[in-house]
């Protein structure tokens, strides 16, 4: 039990910020491979019913690093056992992040508009996935995407700065995300032509969810700039 929670805290600390914190490639992959293997030897069950936080873990990393055939292995044999006080909730939501990750977004938006928890928990991670869907969906060349990039962004704003029992920290940082997606727009618009690098330089030293995505977003704004500068190295 203790070996139990200890990777439980782990895991909500350090995996599920994975993406935050930015590491080597090799660690985050290691950090799937302990989750992966966990979930299988049975630590993150218990009885039938499975932690749903490690298989959101498991769908979100998993998806980045290219591991597509566990993630769905996992999915299919785990997904239905979430606990039914959480099920339709967990499981939209790990749904949203397969649709987003399949570049299948207005499928994801589906999915996340029928999700009724209003929770900071859920929010914090379905309204990040509605914003960068839009945004997708507007590098996509959909004509109606940008305007309701636009809406979503003032929206979570809105949600962010009015909630007044999330701590200041957690305020600064999601409302970082939105100036950076903002920002991030901005730069398509001029081709990266922006100062890409004096961008990355914000974004990597804010405390702004997401860094991994933003990345390599300004990566492609820098091939369609044609000068690769990026600080950040994925690999």
């Amino acid at each position: 039990k203790e070996e139990k929670n200890i990777i439980n805290i782990f895991l909500f600390n350090t995996l599920g910020r994975a993406n935050n914190l930015l590491p080597p490639l090799k660690t985050r992959q290691t950090y799937f491979e302990l989750t992966y293997n966990k979930l299988l030897s049975g630590l993150f069950t218990e009885g039938n019913l499975v932690n749903p936080i490690a298989l959101i873990n498991i769908t979100t990393l998993g998806f980045e690093l290219g591991e597509d055939k566990k993630v769905y292995y996992c999915l299919n044999n785990f997904i239905h056992k979430i606990p039914a006080k959480n099920k339709e909730v967990f499981t939209k939501t790990i749904e949203s992040y397969t649709a987003f990750y399949e570049k299948e977004y207005h499928k994801c938006i589906s999915i996340i508009n029928t999700i009724s928890d209003t929770s900071f928990r859920v929010k914090g991670i379905i309204d990040l996935l509605i914003i960068r869907s839009y945004y997708e969906l507007m590098r996509n060349g959909d004509n109606n995407a940008e305007s309701l990039l636009d809406y979503n962004l003032k929206k979570y704003r809105r949600y962010i700065s009015q909630k007044s029992d999330l701590n200041s920290v957690i305020k600064t940082n999601n409302l970082a995300f939105v100036e950076f997606v903002q920002e991030l727009n901005l730069q398509y618009k001029n081709n990266g032509s922006i100062s890409l690098q004096k961008f990355e330089k914000k974004v990597l030293e804010s405390g702004t969810p997401l860094k991994l995505w933003f990345a390599k977003k300004i990566k492609e704004l820098e091939a369609l700039n044609g000068t690769p500068n990026s600080q950040t190295n994925l690999t």
